[in-house]
């Protein structure tokens, strides 16, 4: 009955306990891919300045050499690569990285810190 009704109040998806964190991951990839269209297949590899970000194996290179990138760093230079010359706001950042951390210390700490790296 609280599935039905949590669905009914707006929730897009439930996920009973116990759950694989890897069907929590996979769900929550597929809604980011839906609502703000990362993983866009009409443009799966990304390239700017001796960077290449291929969407569709989740891999980088950078001078053709394999790059290992966490799945923050990773979806951080996905957006900073689709938007190539542009200025990216941080709450774009925030809200493309994951929407869990909007507005989170986490987020106001390690956010900033990143970006002056």
């Amino acid at each position: 009955m609280d599935r039905i009704l949590g669905l009914e109040l707006g929730a897009d998806d439930y996920l009973p306990k116990p759950f694989n964190p890897r069907e929590l991951v996979a769900r929550i990839r597929a809604i980011l891919r839906r609502t703000q269209g990362l993983g866009d297949a009409k443009q799966p590899l990304l390239q700017a300045g001796g960077i290449e970000l291929d969407t569709a194996t989740r891999t980088v290179r950078q001078a053709g050499v394999p790059v290992e990138l966490t799945s923050v760093e990773f979806g951080l230079l996905e957006v900073l690569l689709r938007s190539a010359g542009q200025v990216v706001t941080r709450e774009k950042l925030a809200a493309t990285v994951h929407n869990i951390f909007q507005g989170s210390l986490i987020l106001q700490k390690w956010l900033p810190c990143s970006i002056l790296k």
